[in-house]
């Protein structure tokens, strides 16, 4: 199992840049008269998918002690 140490890292961010690049690219061949209602739609979801799964990775962090022992610290919502 790799190592995941920021964002990049993720598996899912990875799928959901890649179907956001591929979301771009179909619409660009959509009509004018789209441009404003499918079309923005499509993207602003798209954008949104990702900063979703943004938003839960810098929601938990995790330290390792001096004495090996780590602890998770949930950010979201202020619990430390």
């Amino acid at each position: 199992m790799a190592t995941i140490k920021k964002l990049e890292d993720l598996e899912a961010w990875q799928e959901a840049r890649k179907l956001c690049n591929g979301i771009y690219e179909i619409v660009k061949i959509y009509p004018q008269e789209e441009k404003y209602n499918l079309v923005r739609h499509l993207k602003e979801s798209e954008r949104g998918t990702m900063g979703n799964i943004a938003e839960g990775f810098g929601r938990y962090f995790y330290v390792i002690l001096p004495d090996g022992k780590s602890h998770n610290y949930k950010c979201g919502a202020c619990e430390f």
